[in-house]
């Protein structure tokens, strides 16, 4: 016998990795030189210095480990509190970042960047809001 969960907190978390490896590997990209500098920012830094290549990596380390949380949440049976703290945490901060992309005054970053952090922000969203107990596979055997 087997009991079928809400694969939506499951799909949504599959998303959200993915949006989040994306930014991150563009974070790289512009801290490599291969992205140029001028799509972050709000476009006000046109050379790409030393403390540019940190912060890009930074924040690359940083998305995933916000992949990683969104991740853990919805494969623990059982989430722990802190998870679920840190888990809302990502949701807040990427409603946050939605507003700050949609305000920019660079194109990129407000039609780009702001559409995938509102994807992201609907993502964790419903992932943190998950009142179910989500396995990675959305089934769980009984004995």
């Amino acid at each position: 016998m087997a009991i079928c969960f809400d694969r939506s907190p499951v799909i949504a978390s599959q998303v959200a990795i993915t949006l989040f490896f994306l930014v991150a590997l563009i974070q790289v990209g512009i801290a490599a030189g291969w992205v140029p500098v001028t799509i972050v920012w709000g476009g006000s830094q046109e050379v790409l210095t030393a403390n540019l290549r940190i912060a890009s990596l930074m924040a690359a380390g940083i998305l995933l480990a916000m992949a990683y949380i969104i991740h853990q949440r919805t494969i623990q049976l059982a989430p722990s509190s802190s998870l679920r703290f840190l888990s809302w945490t990502v949701t807040v901060y990427m409603c946050i970042n939605t507003v700050g992309n949609f305000l920019s005054t660079n194109d990129f970053e407000r039609f780009v960047f702001g559409s995938i952090t509102s994807v992201l922000a609907l993502c964790c969203g419903l992932v943190s809001s998950s009142n179910t107990q989500v396995l990675a596979t959305g089934y769980e055997d009984l004995p």
